[in-house]
């Protein structure tokens, strides 16, 4: 079925949007910060926090975080210059609810998230490696998903989108197998004239190069355990 963006907005629930925040003047990088992060320091308050793997130049993070305002927002980026471009975004935008980290996202969310810390996780067009031999540095291995279970609360839900099918496939295939999460949707976008806010830049690269964009949401299952 045809998707849209809207169709896989979070549950923001009933939070206010939250008021005088910083604007972080610079992005973050983990080695500096505790082990656990301390999620209510980083911001000044505590909230419901959102997480971007692969943030890219902080698109998709700005037009979230103005959506939902009484969200936290942490975009993960190991590029040190989209790493910069997502900082310089959030600064000119004023943007106080959004933290950038420049780091390793499977290593970071294993090594520095508390258990069920994060409320929903987004992740987009991540590198799809595509030679046999380089299959392994994909980042959806059974390793990440046992994180993201570990880390994304009960119940939250994780939002997946790629431009491949056959990688496209594989993802879809490792969470149908896993145990620790419910795919409630996964669908084929072909729209390439909508509106760039609403979506990344890469995303519109893609819809008009490709044609298609490949989405799934899945829920977190409970640990029974």
């Amino acid at each position: 079925p045809e998707l849209r963006t809207s169709d896989f907005e979070p549950d923001i629930g009933s939070c206010a949007p939250l008021a005088d925040l910083t604007v972080a003047s610079d992005f973050l990088e983990p080695e500096r910060e505790p082990k656990p992060l301390d999620m209510a320091g980083l911001f000044g308050v505590p909230a419901p926090l959102e997480v971007e793997v692969g943030c890219g130049n902080g698109r998709f993070l700005r037009r979230a975080a103005a959506e939902r305002p009484g969200h936290l927002f942490l975009g993960i980026e190991r590029s040190l210059s989209y790493a910069r471009k997502a900082r310089d975004r959030m600064v000119k935008y004023g943007v106080g609810n959004v933290r950038i980290f420049r780091a390793d996202a499977t290593a970071f969310l294993a090594e520095w998230f508390p258990e069920g810390s994060i409320h929903t996780l987004h992740v987009y067009f991540t590198d799809p490696w595509p030679k046999t031999k380089h299959a392994k540095r994909r980042i959806f291995q059974p390793p990440f998903l046992e994180t993201i279970h570990r880390v994304v609360r009960p119940g939250g839900q994780v939002f997946v989108k790629v431009d491949l099918p056959w990688y496209f496939g594989e993802i879809l295939g490792r969470f149908d197998r896993s145990t620790r999460f419910d795919v409630i949707a996964n669908c084929a976008e072909t729209d390439p004239d909508r509106d760039l806010y609403d979506i990344t830049g890469f995303e519109q690269k893609a819809l008009i190069k490709k044609g298609v964009v490949y989405s799934l949401v899945a829920v977190n299952r409970p640990n029974q355990d």
